[in-house]
């Protein structure tokens, strides 16, 4: 029997099958899954790392990996505006648009997919920021289109503390 996917609730966001920090990690418990016989869970571990129905189906026909450093980048990503709350969703759309774009790289793909790695993250750090540099009751943190991505792949390349440099020398 298929564990079931909470599409409700944030909390649930990779809570079947846990988070996996890369694509071969993905690939093993798909193999692993698919070894036992059980597809209907392989399209639960699909659906909870926001991989396509139909990528599965190859899988299960013999056709390659269950997926590439970038389909499990680009549904990690996909799963994260999945569970945004209406306060983050926008920005985190645009974060997640940009971070797709960039994810043809490999190494920043494998960077995106890694454990603990959240959009959220990068959020939290703008409005900490404005939040810090606000005059009266308005914070502002932004800047180009270049800047944010400057500011994406400083996070998910050098870590949160690169990131927060970055911000930081955009006031």
């Amino acid at each position: 029997m298929a564990r079931e996917v909470k599409k409700d609730a944030k909390e649930e966001m990779f809570k079947v099958f846990g988070e996996f920090e890369s694509a071969e990690e993905i690939n093993k418990s798909a193999e692993g899954l698919l070894e036992e016989g059980d597809k209907e869970n392989l399209y639960v571990l699909a659906e909870e790392n926001g991989l396509d129905k139909e990528d599965v189906d190859d899988f299960i026909d013999g056709m390659g990996a269950f997926c590439t450093p970038f389909s499990a980048a680009v549904g990690k990503l996909n799963i994260e505006k999945k569970y945004a709350d209406k306060d983050t969703k926008m920005i985190l759309n645009t974060i997640a648009a940009m971070a797709m774009t960039l994810c043809r790289d490999e190494s920043f793909a494998a960077a995106v997919r890694g454990k603990g790695k959240s959009i959220k993250e990068i959020i939290g750090s703008m409005k900490s920021a404005a939040g810090k540099h606000k005059t009266g009751s308005m914070g502002v943190c932004c800047g180009t289109d270049k800047q944010l991505i400057a500011v994406i792949k400083a996070y998910y390349l050098e870590g949160k503390e690169a990131m927060e440099k970055m911000i930081e020398s955009l006031y």
